[in-house]
């Protein structure tokens, strides 16, 4: 049996580990109840022979991962692992397959499995290590994502005080104003942009409460034109008034990503653009379709900025983990987790940069609907 982890060493795991094997197989799945328990006093083996009842059972009970067969009675293929994640995103799946395909292997990896196995002469000890592995990477990819999001909210956090503070301003102003005048038409007036400043501010509320909220719990798939348009808007409304940003994003795309993952990626990609230009300048979020060197279509996302550019020396470390030259001002994990997040959905990230003269970045991503 073949595994992208079988030369990971062991690991710590919960105290219960419950697994849900999705297998049509009587023979594999009895293999699995003898050989698995044994092997690990912890787990829990629970059985569906097919995707209707696997479904029913990851939306009423909780699981730390599925080893799932792609071929059962009442679905195949690759439609059967994007079943199971539009069911429940957070449990991490081992793929289970009868034929050892590096290409619909890497097709599961982007629709979401964490890991994928090849049935061959079936090693118990391989699959409890796959499934724990998947677990445990699913767990630490999460808040490596919850850590990144509070960073990106919190570097958002000053500019959105300094916005507020200023419709607070027009708000006091415009309310004496109203209070002292005995002109309607001067009250008028005033009442008008109170009423336009407590609208922004509203929306900058729920714009702010968007990118915050808790980690993709939807079907993997993502209007690429609401998330950056909707990223513009809350950026324009933030950002210095020296720094201007622009959207071309005509088209409705869609991404195999959660939406807040794709707003997220956004985000963090317009605040890194964003400490690139101290002196001001313009960013340019575009998306449009292409296609890959195969002729498949995608969806292609750049984020442009006119700031200082990266420098030759620093441009092979940028997506190394906790690499910055930020100082104490960031963690480095930001285009970490963004490389990660494209990858995971079989997409590719390159960044074009001149130092001195901007940079941009390029995602690619696959379109489900092609």
């Amino acid at each position: 049996m073949n595994a992208a982890t079988n030369t990971a060493p062991a690991m710590q795991v919960p105290l219960r580990f419950r697994v849900l094997v999705v297998e049509d197989d009587p023979w594999f799945v009895q293999f699995l109840r003898d050989t698995l328990p044994p092997l690990s006093a912890e787990l829990e083996v629970s059985v569906a022979t097919k995707l209707a009842p696997a479904i029913a059972a990851l939306k009423a009970q909780s699981f730390d991962a599925v080893l799932l067969d792609l071929n059962l009675p009442d679905s195949s293929g690759l439609q059967t692992l994007q079943q199971i994640t539009a069911a429940n995103t957070h449990v991490p799946i081992v793929v289970l397959t009868g034929i050892d395909d590096a290409r619909q292997a890497q097709d599961a990896m982007r629709l979401g499995a964490q890991d994928w196995l090849t049935k061959g002469q079936p090693d118990p000890e391989l699959v409890l290590r796959a499934l724990r592995y998947a677990a445990e990477r699913k767990r630490l990819t999460e808040g490596l994502i919850r850590s990144q999001k509070l960073e990106a909210v919190g570097l958002l956090a000053r500019n959105v005080a300094h916005e507020f503070n200023n419709l607070l301003t027009i708000i006091i102003g415009n309310a004496g104003v109203a209070a002292a005048s005995d002109d309607g038409e001067v009250r008028k007036r005033a009442l008008v942009e109170v009423e336009q400043a407590v609208k922004q501010g509203a929306l900058l509320t729920r714009q702010m409460l968007g990118i915050a909220r808790p980690n993709p719990t939807g079907p993997l798939l993502a209007d690429v034109r609401q998330a950056i348009t909707s990223v513009h808007d809350l950026c324009a409304a933030v950002l210095p008034r020296s720094i201007t940003i622009r959207l071309d994003a005509r088209e409705a795309m869609a991404v195999p990503l959660a939406q807040e993952q794709v707003e997220q990626v956004l985000l963090n990609l317009v605040l890194n653009a964003r400490d690139a230009m101290p002196r001001g300048g313009t960013i340019t979020l575009t998306a449009k379709r292409n296609l890959d060197a195969e002729k498949r279509p995608l969806v292609r996302i750049e984020v442009n900025d006119t700031g200082t550019g990266i420098r030759p020396e620093v441009l092979p470390h940028v997506f190394e983990p906790f690499y910055t030259t930020k100082g104490d001002a960031g963690t480095g994990l930001g285009l970490m987790i963004v490389k990660d997040a494209i990858e995971h959905a079989g997409g590719a990230i390159k960044i074009e940069s001149q130092f001195g003269k901007g940079t941009t970045i390029l995602l690619d991503l696959p379109e489900p609907s092609a």
